[in-house]
């Protein structure tokens, strides 16, 4: 999960196969889900000078999740703001329907009342009626691990023939 230049990361962890596995991860069976907030995931042309020198060029495919999508992926929730000005929500618009195209996961939704700033705030208590935010991101994580119990986590961290519980 992450918000802005965090979406970007955490899209790149999970849609982008060569970063877990660096660690032994497989991003399509070791991720249950990714929630990105008003992130940005399909930016090109590059047209700031300082971010063509960061991502090597105005054009390159592979800086940008979207090129990563192939639907086998963990099921993703994009979250984004109507009016943002910073980060333009079509990127979220983009990427659902990318994943949708390969029969792949994806739930997007659209806020009206907050701005690219204001989406992350809401998470705040005092925040929290401005949209829906928290509500979204906790029911999203409900779904996506209730198959997961503590025996299957206990068979990945440990191997099949060990259990962590005490008795």
């Amino acid at each position: 999960m992450g918000h802005s230049a965090g979406a970007y990361i955490a899209a790149m962890l999970s849609f982008d196969p060569q970063w877990l596995r660096r660690v032994g991860l497989n991003s399509q069976t070791d991720l249950a889900g990714f929630i990105g907030l008003a992130g940005p995931y399909d930016f090109l042309p590059i047209e700031s000078r300082t971010l063509r020198t960061i991502f090597g060029g105005a054009n390159r495919a592979e800086t940008q999740p979207i090129f990563f999508i192939t639907g086998k992926e963990a099921p993703s929730l994009l979250i984004t703001a109507w009016r943002d000005r910073l980060v333009s929500p079509e990127n979220s618009r983009r990427m659902a329907e990318k994943i949708h195209a390969h029969c792949g996961v994806a739930e997007e939704r659209t806020y009206r009342g907050v701005g690219h700033l204001t989406l992350i705030g809401a998470f705040a208590p005092a925040l929290r009626v401005l949209a829906p935010v928290l509500r979204e991101v906790t029911q999203f994580v409900w779904r996506v691990t209730r198959q997961t119990d503590l025996s299957t986590f206990e068979r990945r961290r440990y191997g099949a023939g060990h259990s962590a519980r005490t008795t």
